[in-house]
């Protein structure tokens, strides 16, 4: 069959669209990742969970379902997201990658073979990407020749990937040119060395490039994202007693090795609160730090904006701040409740709306806001970027020479956010558990 190749390895119905040349009038593939190279996907937010957690949820030895990445509904919320169509798609799309893509889809009848290659397990995430790629992107929609989804029989991506390459190049003997699009670099240097040791095993020649792609990683709005895991929480506990009574296991595991053999419950420290963004409401942030960014010729790094008062500073910080009329009071336990509602459901439920007064440029070259609310009395400050104490130290030096503006500043977007507290997890051995 001319291009069998194309449907040994497609794993999505909808994406195979069989070249009109022949085999022989192939002379470039393009390949695209998905993950952080064309779609900004979303990873657990470090800023809703204590180490340990966000460790275990990155695993797919902790939980039955396989962890994160294994897991269809994270990837589902965020791609509901951008379906409703209430953001532009700069929030969810990777433009300069998908612009790329199309390139290589217009070359088609020149010869060039465009091919979107994940990581992304077949057999749980097929039906989702048959759902994303029937929605156009940028006004568009987006064509490949084949999509290709893991394989069960692989233990890594990168030997999947591998033998992806391997048998799509055996196939096209003609072609003379091979251009990979990828954001981690291990993957990048992986296939390096495959092409290397393929072109001596063939004693063909031919152009290869590699083209690192910077991650723009995207973090789903927070309440549904704790509420997904605590699902996760009990469908894996109740796996575990399946697997106990030597019953048939409900949830997984599907693709993964092993899981832990523990009874988890999710719970929250309320001690610290802190506000965050929903993947709307951030792109309003990375709009703006990207106009500061041109306008002062300053390059601003941009992750995961989160609010945090300045009430909540340790020790002797407070101490410098305790007289002040904007310092936010410490939130108490139940203030948490009140906000949480029902605890037991993990569904934070309180958004509160938020406007900025001054922007503040920190001593790192990191940007900061102070950002205010009548729903949330004192003052608040909104780190763009991971920040450290020499951060918080840099903001609070800033205020304490200037004050705290009370005026808003109405030329800036406002935005809302929500109150969420820090989760980790308690494991109790299964065969201790009445």
């Amino acid at each position: 069959m001319e291009h069998s190749v194309l449907f040994e390895w497609n794993s999505v119905d909808s994406a195979l669209h069989v070249p009109a040349l022949p085999r022989g009038g192939i002379h470039k593939i393009c390949i695209y990742d998905f993950d952080n190279t064309l779609f900004k996907s979303p990873a657990p937010n470090p800023h809703l969970y204590s180490a340990e957690l966000y460790s275990s949820l990155l695993s797919p030895h902790v939980f039955s379902n396989g962890g994160w990445w294994s897991e269809p509904r994270f990837l589902e919320i965020l791609v509901d997201e951008w379906i409703k169509g209430s953001v532009d798609d700069s929030a969810f799309w990777n433009k300069d990658i998908v612009d790329s893509a199309r390139r290589s889809w217009d070359d088609r009848d020149n010869g060039t073979l465009t091919i979107l290659m994940t990581g992304r397990k077949q057999l749980l995430f097929s039906p989702l990407f048959e759902k994303l790629l029937k929605h156009p992107v940028f006004g568009r929609e987006l064509l490949f020749h084949s999509a290709f989804l893991k394989r069960a029989g692989y233990p890594t991506t990168m030997k999947y990937k591998i033998a992806c390459l391997r048998s799509v190049m055996d196939f096209y003997k003609e072609v003379n040119e091979i251009v990979i699009y990828d954001d981690r670099k291990q993957q990048l240097e992986g296939f390096e060395l495959f092409f290397e040791d393929y072109k001596r095993e063939t004693s063909r020649n031919f152009n290869h490039t590699l083209i690192a792609v910077k991650p723009v990683i995207n973090y789903l709005p927070p309440g549904k994202e704790i509420g997904t895991v605590a699902k996760i929480f009990n469908e894996h506990n109740k796996d575990v007693r399946s697997k106990l009574e030597g019953l048939e296991m409900v949830h997984g595991p599907i693709c993964s090795l092993g899981f832990q053999m523990d009874n988890l419950t999710l719970d929250e420290d309320s001690n610290t609160v802190r506000y965050l963004l929903d993947c709307r409401e951030t792109h309003k942030i990375r709009q703006l730090v990207t106009q500061m960014s041109q306008d002062t010729n300053q390059a601003y790094p941009f992750s995961l904006p989160i609010i945090v008062p300045l009430g909540s500073l340790p020790g002797s910080q407070v101490e410098m701040f305790q007289n002040h009329n904007s310092v936010t009071p410490e939130a108490s336990t139940e203030d948490f409740r009140k906000l949480i509602g029902d605890a037991t459901c993990f569904c934070p439920n309180k958004v509160i709306d938020w406007s900025i007064r001054e922007a503040i440029s920190l001593e790192s070259s990191r940007l900061a806001f102070s950002v205010g609310s009548t729903q949330q009395p004192g003052t608040h400050i909104l780190f763009t970027s991971d920040y450290s104490d020499e951060d918080m130290q840099s903001v609070m030096d800033h205020i304490n020479n200037r004050g705290s503006l009370a005026e808003i500043n109405h030329s800036l977007p406002s935005f809302s956010a929500i109150a969420i507290p820090k989760y980790h997890y308690l494991a109790k051995t299964a065969c201790d558990v009445e």
